[in-house]
């Protein structure tokens, strides 16, 4: 039997929690509109005030894509824009 101590990984992924916890405390204070999607263009994550443009919280968007949330002309053109960044534009 042997133990090894995993006190260093342990505090690293504590140190990665508390940087993605003040990534997103920002995130959510930003007074834009900030959303990430998969390569499904389904929300992984959405800032408070996106979310409550859509008048939901962020827990309903995530996993949403942009036809279960918006017309289908809207979410075309959302799926226009998603594919334009991804392909290097502003």
């Amino acid at each position: 039997w042997g133990f090894r101590d995993i006190t260093p990984e342990a505090q690293a992924a504590q140190r990665l929690r508390d940087s993605e916890a003040r990534l997103r405390a920002l995130l959510d204070a930003f007074p834009g509109y900030i959303s990430a999607v998969d390569d499904d263009v389904n929300y992984v994550y959405v800032n408070a005030r996106l979310a409550e443009l859509l008048e939901r919280s962020p827990q309903q968007v995530v996993g949403c894509n942009p036809d279960m949330l918006f017309g289908p002309q809207q979410a075309a053109s959302i799926r226009c824009e998603v594919q334009r960044t991804l392909a290097g534009e502003t």
